[in-house]
């Protein structure tokens, strides 16, 4: 069957900085109606200035969406304000919060609140309530963590969160966070996600319940000069607990962080970029990494050479970023840097998730045909 725009298949977690979200601008149109994304707010200490107008002091709840709406006008995304509490005032959260949303939907984004059940059982709560925009459907995205399955009183504060916000539960998106979880055994992670999404139905029919997790290591797994392969467990696990097919349940819905660790290293310059790619496949990445010293272009040629020439490369007409590792392995592109590596992983890890989880749903997404002609990255290429 045809894609359906209004049908969410993927929620990847993404940091709000430049290179996510030059990678979700280089999505295809189809891949992107596929896609709801959060972005979580980086947190003052760790933002760094290749995007200024993100964040200009406590003007950011009006920036903050004049300068998303260029990356993701016109389309639904969650935004997460956990970083930035302290440093907007939780005594002032009723005041500032709902401006950030605000400015967000004035700049033609459909921005949706994320919280935690404590965010909305506690002090925050009159800021969430006023960021929600009672004229959509969905209203809000309501964070959890698998651990928070086995609180016996789940169901009584959820109904309870409810019903002070006034909203019914099909108003809300679900997201359980898996972080932690032993993604070296997704077949024991595949029982419990599946008894999650069992626990959860029971307590109301959710807007969508979202799996988030990742079993991408916290420190890169490889070493200069070489390639490796890691599992995505947290995928593999996924789909088994899900029995994923096109009978699915459109309202189950994967998540991970991309090509990414969970942690969330926000980072503002300072610190060496590694020279590495870390491209996904239906089952693994491959991380790629250049050598440790030498000319920046020959490195990431090497580098890209190791997708393209590894036997399971998508092919160049897969994404905008397939076609730049192509060019750089043949020499026509590269080397970019930080930001740009960074938005070649995004761009291609969700365009391969997208057409995954349509495969395995019955789903129907055409590649386009390849071209010969070598293709920029629209960001700058140093």
């Amino acid at each position: 069957m045809p894609m359906r725009k209004e049908l969410t298949l993927y929620s990847p977690t993404l940091r709000l900085k430049t290179g996510e979200l030059n990678g979700i601008t280089n999505l295809r149109e189809v891949i992107k109606d596929a896609i709801r994304p959060q972005f979580i707010i980086p947190p003052s200490a760790e933002r760094d200035l290749s995007n200024p107008e993100l964040f200009d002091g406590l003007s950011c709840q009006q920036n903050l969406g004049s300068a998303l709406a260029p990356f993701w006008r016109g389309r639904c995304a969650l935004l997460n304000p956990k970083y930035i509490y302290k440093e907007y005032g939780e005594e002032r959260v009723a005041e500032w919060l709902p401006k950030l949303f605000k400015g967000a939907r004035e700049a033609n984004v459909d921005a949706v609140p994320v919280a935690s059940l404590p965010d909305l059982e506690g002090t925050r709560f009159n800021g969430l309530v006023r960021a929600m925009d009672s004229s959509k459907k969905l209203q809000l995205a309501i964070a959890l963590k698998a651990d928070d399955l086995l609180d016996s009183q789940l169901a009584r504060r959820m109904a309870a969160v409810l019903a002070k916000l006034g909203i019914s539960s099909d108003n809300c998106s679900i997201q359980i966070d898996f972080q932690g979880s032993y993604f070296d055994e997704p077949d024991g992670v595949a029982e419990i996600i599946e008894g999650a999404y069992e626990d959860i139905q029971a307590m109301g029919t959710w807007e969508t319940i979202v799996f988030q997790g990742t079993s991408f290591p916290d420190v890169n797994p490889a070493t200069h000069g070489t390639t490796v392969q890691v599992p995505r467990n947290e995928w593999i696990a996924w789909k088994k607990g899900m029995s994923l097919s096109p009978s699915t349940p459109e309202s189950f819905v994967f998540g991970d962080y991309a090509a990414d660790s969970s942690k969330m290293h926000f980072g503002k310059g300072g610190v060496a970029a590694i020279r590495h790619y870390r491209y996904t496949t239906p089952d693994c990445w491959i991380v790629a990494r250049g050598a440790e010293s030498g000319n920046d272009k020959i490195r990431m040629q090497w580098v890209a050479n190791q997708i393209v020439e590894s036997g399971i490369f998508a092919g160049r007409s897969f994404s905008q970023a397939d076609q730049y590792i192509f060019d750089t392995a043949k020499g026509d592109a590269g080397p970019g840097n930080s930001t740009t590596w960074r938005q070649v992983n995004t761009t291609h890890h969700l365009t391969r998730v997208v057409h995954d989880i349509a495969l395995a749903r019955g789903i129907v997404i055409d590649i386009p045909a390849e071209v010969e002609e070598s293709r920029q990255l629209d960001l700058l290429d140093a």
